[in-house]
């Protein structure tokens, strides 16, 4: 996230109809914006909320102590790793090392 400004964390997203930005939607309960542009005119919303991460705990806890649904399941993380490995590709740089497998501690 390198940037010649201090802080540029957005998404833009062109359509035939208009277009959205998405203003640090890294830490949104820090500062945030949404700004969509169409023939109509534009509008900029906030959407107040806890962190990100707050909300991954929340999902977390619901799963473990009620059985709540996950929205993604082990089945998704080999694909989001591939997805993020070509990000990197993308962007010049090699994919991280997998993680070594650890097995289980030896008695002492």
């Amino acid at each position: 996230m390198w940037s010649s400004r201090l802080l540029d964390v957005s998404l833009r997203i062109h359509g035939e109809k208009g277009a959205i930005r998405v203003f640090n939607f890294v830490a949104p309960h820090y500062y945030h914006r949404l700004t969509v542009r169409t023939a109509a005119g534009t509008r900029r919303e906030r959407v107040p909320g806890p962190s990100t991460y707050t909300c991954q705990l929340r999902a977390f806890h619901a799963a473990v102590t009620t059985a709540a649904p996950v929205l993604t399941s082990a089945a998704d993380a080999v694909p989001t790793m591939e997805l993020i490995d070509a990000a990197y590709r993308a962007a010049g740089l090699e994919p991280r090392e997998p993680t070594p497998v650890v097995g289980p501690p030896t008695a002492r």
